[in-house]
């Protein structure tokens, strides 16, 4: 089957902003509230009718858990080289307790995708109630600031956006043939989600407007543009190659940034400027994708 490019492209678009969004780069508030989302609607657009939680689980825990573990152990043991933590204060299952917090991401998407798995073996009628069931109460957990370290509240806010996802290659002629109005409609959402009726969205730390509706429409607006913009910039050889070979290596970029990003701003005490940040972000991210293709080709019990 050939390899969709734009979607490595949306991936690659979506970890340069979650990058820059941990750096001090002064326009995040353009786009943190819709980035995540773009990787949870992505997760669900090859999950089939046919995969179940029996036929599927493997190959998710291959995808998800292992990466974790390697990271998880890897940060470990540099806090403790670095004297940032005890080993009785680092827990595997706490990101933030060995220094690598985006690790949270690879925890919420696994229990979505078990979710979803398991909700995908119902009747599709069930199925879909099930899932707006599931979603409103996350939603009200979410709301109350009520999760675990399974992110089960994260995941379940997180379900429609899955599903969405799951019906995208039906209509991806569509977004093709349109994707410049499309484009155009979204940034005009976006600004309107910006500027006009600010919501403010952070899946890590469960902060969601009070509106569900608001949460979905400033969400898909920014998943909307993501792809849009993916579809366009297609045709642009420089683009299209930097672009998806980050979203390719995107797992590594994301497990790797946040110590890199830290030390560079900690310790050798980069001015905070938006276009410095911008580079740095860059840089940041081309280099772990170069370390992710060497541990990808050495480590393949860990990296599928």
């Amino acid at each position: 089957m050939k390899r969709n490019i734009s979607l490595d492209i949306a991936r690659g678009l979506s970890i340069v902003l979650i990058v820059l969004s941990h750096t001090p780069f002064g326009y995040s508030y353009l786009f943190d509230f819709f980035y995540v989302q773009v990787f949870f609607f992505l997760s669900g657009v090859f999950i089939k009718s046919s995969y179940t939680v029996e036929n599927s689980l493997y190959k998710k825990v291959k995808a998800l858990i292992y990466p974790y573990l390697f990271f998880a152990v890897i940060s470990s043991i540099a806090v403790l080289m670095l004297g940032r933590n005890t080993i009785d204060g680092i827990h595997l299952y706490d990101p933030d307790s060995f220094d690598n917090g985006p690790l949270w991401f690879l925890i919420a998407l696994f229990t979505l995708n078990i979710m979803f798995l398991l909700l995908n073996e119902l009747p599709q009628y069930v199925r879909f109630c099930m899932l707006w069931v599931i979603f409103g109460v996350c939603y009200y957990l979410g709301l109350n600031g009520i999760d675990d370290y399974t992110d089960i509240t994260k995941a379940g806010i997180s379900l429609p956006i899955l599903l969405a996802g799951n019906y995208y290659l039906k209509i991806e002629p569509f977004f093709r043939k349109y994707r410049y109005v499309i484009c155009l409609l979204s940034i005009l959402l976006c600004a309107l989600f910006i500027w006009v009726i600010p919501v403010h969205i952070g899946i890590r730390w469960i902060k969601l407007p009070d509106n569900i509706l608001l949460y979905l429409l400033a969400s898909f607006s920014g998943i909307a543009f993501i792809l849009s913009i993916s579809c366009i910039v297609e045709s642009i050889l420089i683009l299209r190659k930097s672009l998806s070979f980050l979203g390719g290596y995107s797992l590594f970029i994301l497990c790797m940034h946040w110590p890199i990003i830290r030390m560079l701003y900690d310790k050798v005490h980069i001015s905070n400027n938006d276009i410095i940040a911008f580079v740095v972000g860059a840089i940041v991210c081309f280099t772990t994708a170069g370390i992710g293709v060497i541990l990808k080709k050495y480590c393949r019990f860990f990296f599928k």
